[in-house]
């Protein structure tokens, strides 16, 4: 009788040390989040104690080999590709010791929704700053021929044009000479000068 109750006694303590232990930071669940992405489909736990976590299973068959916990708040688990719509229960497995624990929550993933419309035209971005200075360009084509000049004078019409003008400097000289003569004999003649500006 002695012995029946003390192995009674025994088991009894050690469910109540399980209980109290499992209670006492703990493994504890606050939200669940779904990313559809290109890369795949994830699922954001957030709560508490996520670091312990060692095993992920979705349903009954579907392990989670692609998971890692961050700053102990949030654990981010891939789901394999064959994976689809509809709702599971969501295990998580820890350890304490020698003792194992799980976790359990209700989940449900949906299809991937419909491509949104395009957003609107944003607002016009500032001018950029001015660009460097490009290359010198290839030369250009050979431009049309200009207009015939005027013709010129040439040596031997410049030499004619001295001589004339040499030539009428000393018929001047001379005619001044004459002149000068008849003024000479019509004062003597009339007896007095005559306005004769020479």
């Amino acid at each position: 009788m002695k012995a029946t109750f003390a192995k009674f006694f025994l088991v009894l303590s050690l469910l109540v040390c399980t209980s109290a232990f499992a209670g006492s930071n703990s493994v504890q669940f606050n939200k669940v989040e779904m990313l559809y992405a290109q890369s795949g489909n994830y699922i954001y736990i957030h709560g508490e104690g996520l670091s312990k976590i060692d095993k992920i299973k979705l349903g009954d068959d579907v392990v989670i080999e692609e998971f890692e916990s961050q700053a102990n708040e949030l654990l981010t688990a891939r789901l394999p590709e064959s994976v689809g719509p509809g709702s599971y229960i969501l295990s998580a497995y820890y350890k304490k010791l020698i003792f194992k624990f799980s976790k359990k929550i209700d989940v449900t993933l949906g299809t991937t929704g419909p491509t949104g419309p395009t957003g609107s035209v944003g607002p016009r971005g500032p001018q950029g700053p001015q660009g460097i200075q490009g290359p010198q360009g290839l030369k250009g084509d050979k431009g049309d021929r200009g207009p015939q000049g005027e013709v010129g004078v040439t040596p031997e019409q410049l030499q004619k044009m001295e001589l004339t003008l040499n030539n009428l400097k000393l018929e001047n000289e001379a005619l001044l000479e004459t002149l000068k003569k008849w003024k000479a004999a019509i004062n003597k003649f009339a007896g007095r000068d005559i306005l004769i500006d020479l």
